[in-house]
């Protein structure tokens, strides 16, 4: 019974930080202006924002594969480490990108995406090993 619940929450932890982390970062370069236009209308950051949106949709979609087996009452130990390591390690990565973007704006302990960078630290050391 815990490993099921571990199961499905572990990549469910993931996949929020880093949708909380990319809305971060997306508010973020829609205000900053830089050469009289918002950051956000650069290429290199609305592309770097894709990708991230695209890990995010990844990590969720793998979550709700492992999740669907269970109305069935199926196994799905190998569907969750599965979204759980691509989640973790997705919420890193988006993290991460979002800090960069923010850059000095946001790199103290007051910020909200470097409090999302240390969360994404968390699930893959506090809700088992990547390496299940």
């Amino acid at each position: 019974m815990a490993l099921q619940t571990l199961d499905v929450a572990r990549p469910c932890v993931a996949a929020g930080i880093a949708r909380a982390a990319l809305e971060e970062a997306l508010e973020f370069a829609k205000a900053r202006m830089q050469f009289g236009r918002a950051i956000f209308e650069n290429q290199t950051v609305s592309f770097a924002m894709a990708d991230m949106a695209t890990s995010i949709d990844a990590a969720r979609l793998l979550t709700l594969r492992a999740c669907s087996p269970i109305e069935s009452g199926g196994e799905f130990t190998k569907e969750g480490s599965t979204a759980k390591v691509f989640a973790t390690k997705a919420a890193e990565q988006v993290c991460s990108k979002a800090m960069h973007l923010l850059g000095s704006s946001d790199y103290s302990r007051d910020g909200i995406v470097e409090k999302y960078c240390r969360d994404a630290k968390a699930p893959p050391i506090l809700e088992g090993t990547s390496e299940i």
